[in-house]
């Protein structure tokens, strides 16, 4: 009956000490939200740049001007805030692929990498890549 009794409290301090480490790994995991004000930190025309000079046109687009910054809300809208008469756009995500819906209502698929939780980067269908980083 102690054998018995033993092996079941170890078996249990097993599973717990399991359970116990995929919650806390589960709570402590951050998921990529794109939602928030992001600014546009570098643009490049994919393949015609080696990194000094997308480092160099980082620096350009930092310091020439306050760069383009888009708003991702919640609902799946979009603004670009830079622009003056700046009109509610649509994206929204289908596998790995990021839609912007335009003001002519065609859905174009962009290519898009997240780097890190505060910095993530689209291709358009011009082959021009857009790095942004969350304001």
């Amino acid at each position: 009956m102690k054998k018995i009794a033993f092996a079941a409290i170890i078996i249990a301090a097993a599973f717990i000490t399991l359970a116990s480490c995929k919650w806390f790994s589960n709570s402590q995991s951050n998921k990529f939200s794109i939602v928030g004000k992001w600014k546009v930190d570098t643009v490049y025309k994919e393949g015609l740049a080696n990194d000094t000079l997308k480092e160099l046109i980082a620096t350009v687009n930092v310091k020439g001007n306050n760069g383009e910054v888009y708003k991702f809300n919640a609902d799946n809208t979009l603004n670009r805030l830079s622009l003056k008469d700046s009109k509610t756009e649509y994206y929204y995500f289908k596998e790995s692929l990021l839609f912007f819906k335009e003001l002519n209502n065609n859905n174009f698929p962009h290519t898009y990498h997240i780097i890190n939780d505060s910095t993530f980067s689209f291709i358009n269908k011009d082959s021009v890549v857009f790095i942004l980083k969350r304001e």
